[in-house]
């Protein structure tokens, strides 16, 4: 099978997709690290036209003062199933891109910006990685248990010979309350399993919990502290809850 020719910058752009699956034009530059916004547009352009990447936009008033979203297209897919090792039955979900709800979208988006705020923190002093749900959902990979959790991002941060991890996600407001309480006890339960320990040889991590409303993040440290109390000082399991709309502070 031969796919028309792509960069190399172009093919990091199809990687990151993979990983974040829905990212604006300001986000892909920063993922880039690249200054020149222009040189972005025209690869961007380009993937388009070759059919590598489709991208969301809408020509109507406010809508047309927000930059494209771009996302996966038939001949990225296909580059990803000859040119990766990620996990067919995580590359076959990419076809079903185009339906995706607009909260999916604006939550992929949330990672990618998380992921990038705390990239540029990383300092001399200070680093931070991450890895997706696209990286532990491959089964050769040693966080592979997280996925019987709903973490959507590891986050590792070093300082000095410490390391510190945290593990994120992003509650909808439309969960059920027996889904949100079934999402914190998944926690709980890998915390008694030791599974987090076994894998990854590390102190097990924080919990980061993001709501879209006050009011769902007010439930959830009600509930995240009815839960943990229930088993004493048996569990030590530490969760923050916070807002979409919040600067992550780790």
């Amino acid at each position: 099978m031969t796919l028309p020719h792509i960069t190399n910058k172009q093919q990091e752009i199809l990687k990151y997709l993979y990983h974040f699956r829905f990212l604006n034009r300001i986000q892909i530059q920063a993922l880039l690290k690249h200054k020149d916004y222009k040189t972005i547009y025209l690869w961007l352009k380009d993937l388009t036209e070759k059919e590598y990447i489709n991208r969301i936009y809408s020509t109507k008033f406010p809508d047309n003062t927000k930059p494209a979203i771009y996302y996966i297209g038939s001949n990225g897919i296909k580059f990803l199933r000859l040119n990766t090792d990620c996990p067919k039955e995580q590359i076959n979900k990419l076809w079903r891109e185009k339906d995706r709800q607009q909260n999916f979208i604006d939550n992929c988006q949330l990672l990618a910006d998380i992921y990038i705020d705390l990239r540029n923190k990383s300092n001399d002093q200070i680093k931070y990685s991450a890895k997706t749900k696209s990286d532990f959902i491959n089964p050769d990979s040693p966080l592979h248990f997280l996925t019987e959790t709903g973490a959507d991002l590891v986050i590792e941060k070093t300082e000095g010979d410490k390391k510190k991890y945290y593990l994120l996600e992003i509650l909808d407001d439309s969960l059920p309350r027996y889904s949100v309480k079934k999402r914190v006890q998944n926690y709980i339960d890998m915390y008694y399993s030791n599974s987090w320990e076994e894998n990854t040889g590390e102190d097990f991590p924080s919990i980061v919990l993001i709501c879209g409303t006050l009011p769902l993040a007010m439930g959830i440290k009600k509930l995240t502290k009815r839960v943990t109390s229930e088993f004493g000082e048996l569990v030590d399991v530490n969760f923050s809850v916070c807002l979409k709309t919040d600067r992550l502070i780790i």
